[in-house]
């Protein structure tokens, strides 16, 4: 139970401490995808990375990418695959979400699952948000999302 008091209240730290003015989002070429989700309301494209806080403001800095499906509009769930910049697949992303909070889990291609808990804020075109693991980074997220 603490490691998920710990967990949330990382949570709700970088929520503070997390925003973004701007970015330019790169689309992947060569994504071949097929849904795991039934009956799947919308697909989402984006990167993962940090936010660098320059002279002239705050600047994105992607490190991979994100494609996927999803199910729900303000409650749901999401799945899809993690990209590196050479847009080779390296894993898969999947997870919960709630108005604001997200709880799932990332796997890489060997099958070594990671549990994840996040944020993430939506319009009716664009999301934001930063997840966190008990390993590694806390990577910002952003993209774009649509229904089909």
């Amino acid at each position: 139970m603490k490691k998920y008091v710990i967990v949330f209240a990382l949570c709700a730290f970088f929520v503070m401490l997390s925003s973004v003015t701007a970015l330019s989002l790169p689309t992947l070429e060569s994504v071949q995808y097929v849904a795991p989700i039934p009956r799947w309301d919308g697909e989402f494209i984006g990167a993962y990375g940090r936010v660098i806080t320059t002279e002239e403001g705050r600047d994105f800095e992607a490190h991979g990418y994100i494609v996927g499906v999803y199910k729900g509009a303000r409650r749901g769930r999401f799945y899809g695959n993690v990209y590196n910049l050479e847009e080779e697949q390296i894993g898969t992303i999947g997870a919960y979400f709630g108005k604001y909070i997200l709880v799932g889990h990332v796997e890489n291609l060997e099958g070594r699952k990671a549990p994840i808990v996040g944020f993430l804020l939506r319009n009716e075109t664009m999301f934001f948000g930063r997840i966190m693991s008990l390993f590694g980074p806390a990577p910002h997220i952003i993209g774009y999302h649509w229904t089909v």
